[in-house]
C-alpha cells in the first residue's frame, strides 16, 4: 500500500511539474477543483512553486534580500464565506498561514517583518 501511494504522489508530482512548466495550470485546475484529489494536487503545485521560488530567492544573493516585508491580513471572512464555513475558521486560517510566512522570513534571516490586520 505505501509504495502505490508513494507512486501515485510520484505521478501528481510529475504532472504538477508538467503543469508549471508548461504554464497549463488553469484549465486542468478548474476541472479538478471539485475532485478528491484537488487539495493534493493543489498542496503539492504550490509547494514546487515554493520550492523553485526559495531556490531563487537564496540563489541571488543575501545583497539581493529584502530586509524589511510588510503584509496585510485581509480576506479571512471572505475566504470562510467562499469556502462555506464560520468567520472563525476564515481568521484560524489566516493565523496559520502568518505562521508560515513567519517561519519563511526567519528561515531567509530577514530582519523585518510588519503585519497589518
Amino acid at each position: 500500500m505505501g509504495r502505490t501511494r508513494s507512486a501515485l504522489g510520484r505521478r501528481i508530482d510529475a504532472l504538477a511539474h508538467w503543469l508549471l512548466r508548461w504554464r497549463v495550470i488553469a484549465a486542468p485546475a478548474k476541472w479538478i477543483a471539485n475532485s478528491r484529489m484537488a487539495w493534493s494536487f493543489i498542496s503539492r503545485t504550490d509547494r514546487i512553486r515554493r520550492n523553485r521560488l526559495r531556490e531563487r530567492v537564496i540563489s541571488s544573493g543575501p545583497e539581493m534580500m529584502p530586509k524589511h516585508i510588510s503584509m496585510i491580513m485581509d480576506g479571512n471572512r471572505r475566504f470562510a464565506w467562499n469556502h462555506s464555513l464560520q468567520t472563525e475558521a476564515g481568521h484560524s486560517a489566516g493565523k496559520q498561514k502568518l505562521k508560515e510566512v513567519m517561519r519563511w522570513v526567519l528561515d531567509l534571516e530577514i530582519p523585518y517583518l510588519t503585519v497589518y490586520a
